[in-house]
């Protein structure tokens, strides 16, 4: 006879009034009952079952449908509501291995959290699996000299541009230029977990990018490859930048 499988629930909580419920971050059940703020913004870790989600409290109000819908269409808003976002899961990640939820989930109360949760249950708990302790970094080219591509939020610079497979189109570019294109292109192909293809973004003069899914002797690989092809790549006005370790944001 086939087990039945209990749905888990929500770990009761006292929410405060007027304040919708923003998903953050999935994590192992060691996370629940953790606590911390972003930029005066309370995040506490609940227990789901065998997992843990990590929420913020939002106003009900400002972070309504039609609102939401909104505020969704201010470039200045929805970099903060990133950032925000971006920090929060990064400190969630410090507990232990962690899925960032998706930009935005806001579930006005906490049985719509809970019915969300309950469908993507055995989702999130294959993905904490397959995903484990490894780190995601993103490797980028430019050419000639350029400041680190760090200014803008990382979901919109990278995640936001990262498909799974196919090839990226290849930049016109000069012989020597090529081949040094090439060996990065093998070196982000070969050693990783899991990679995803990055659009680059060609008026910044980007000439690739990718993002990478590492584990921690994977990293330590590939940075010692990216410093070997800096020194030939340097030479002919290229320049590399290795961003990372990150929570898995463009592989979840």
């Amino acid at each position: 006879m086939a087990r039945s499988v209990v749905a888990p629930s929500v770990q009761p909580r006292v929410f405060p009034a007027g304040r919708a419920l923003l998903l953050l971050a999935i994590g192992a059940s060691q996370m629940a009952g953790r606590r911390f703020s972003i930029e005066g913004r309370r995040v506490q870790a609940v227990r789901f079952g065998r997992l843990a989600l990590a929420i913020g409290y939002v106003d009900a109000a400002q972070f309504g449908p039609e609102e939401l819908a909104r505020n969704r269409e201010q470039v200045a808003w929805l970099r903060t509501e990133a950032r925000l976002h971006e920090r929060a899961v990064e400190r969630a990640a410090v507990l232990g291995p962690v899925l960032p939820a998706r930009l935005l989930s806001v579930h006005p109360t906490l049985g719509a959290l809970e019915a969300y949760a309950k469908e993507q249950y055995a989702r999130w708990s294959r993905a904490l699996t397959r995903l484990g302790t490894r780190r995601e970094y993103a490797v980028h080219l430019f050419r000639g000299p350029h400041a680190p591509p760090g200014s803008e939020s990382y979901l919109f610079r990278v995640s936001a541009r990262a498909t799974r497979g196919g090839r990226a189109a290849v930049p016109r570019v000069d012989s020597p230029v090529a081949e040094e294109l090439s060996k990065l292109q093998r070196a982000c192909s070969e050693g990783p977990s899991a990679t995803r293809r990055v659009a680059a973004d060609v008026r910044r003069g980007e000439l690739f990018a990718s993002a990478l899914l590492l584990d921690q002797a994977q990293s330590a690989s590939l940075k010692t490859t990216l410093q070997g092809l800096s020194t030939a790549g340097g030479a002919l006005g290229l320049t590399y930048y290795l961003e990372g370790p990150r929570a898995p944001f463009s592989f979840f």
